[in-house]
């Protein structure tokens, strides 16, 4: 009888002591949309401009402009 006490005041405090962990702080954005790296797409015809596009690490914002006559979607990879 009292191993089963024992036992069940140990699972108590287990349960009690998970529940009281700190969790860990997820990262905030660094940098606010002020901040932001600008990159400018053109999208015609089965095309985009620029073709190739770098940036350093951080918040960039894209801007697309359609100028042909096709809808166009644009994917990051």
């Amino acid at each position: 009888m009292r191993t089963r006490t024992n036992v069940a005041i140990l699972l108590t405090v287990v349960v009690l002591t998970a529940g009281c962990q700190r969790t860990a702080r997820q990262p905030g954005p660094t940098a606010g949309p002020m901040d932001a790296q600008v990159v400018e797409v053109i999208a015609k015809e089965f095309a985009f401009e620029p073709t190739e596009m770098r940036v350093k690490p951080g918040m960039v914002t894209f801007k697309v402009k359609n100028e042909g006559t096709v809808e166009h979607e644009f994917m990051i990879e």
